[in-house]
């Protein structure tokens, strides 16, 4: 199993966008209804955002879910994965 690293699941592009936006960490968790502790605790991928939690960023945000959550680092396995003819299907 891979172990999880601060890398893999944290989200600088989503706390870049909200910063460009202008919103807080307050302003995001009452947005979804939980705790500032609790959605700092998910940007920084210490634990995981509910679908449900995804879909109101995305909506908030007007973006994409690639165009928030994806890393480089997952893009690049995936690009990877593709040219040596690994499929996860």
């Amino acid at each position: 199993m891979e172990k999880r690293t601060r890398e893999t699941y944290f989200y600088p592009k989503l706390r870049g966008k909200r910063n460009e936006l202008g919103y807080s960490l307050e302003d995001m968790a009452n947005l979804l209804g939980i705790s500032k502790d609790c959605y700092f605790r998910k940007e920084k991928g210490k634990t995981d955002f509910y679908l449900c939690e995804v879909r109101k960023i995305l909506l908030l945000f007007n973006m994409n879910f690639e165009d928030i959550f994806f890393t480089r680092s997952v893009n690049q396995k995936v690009d990877n994965d593709k040219r040596n003819g690994e499929s996860n299907e």
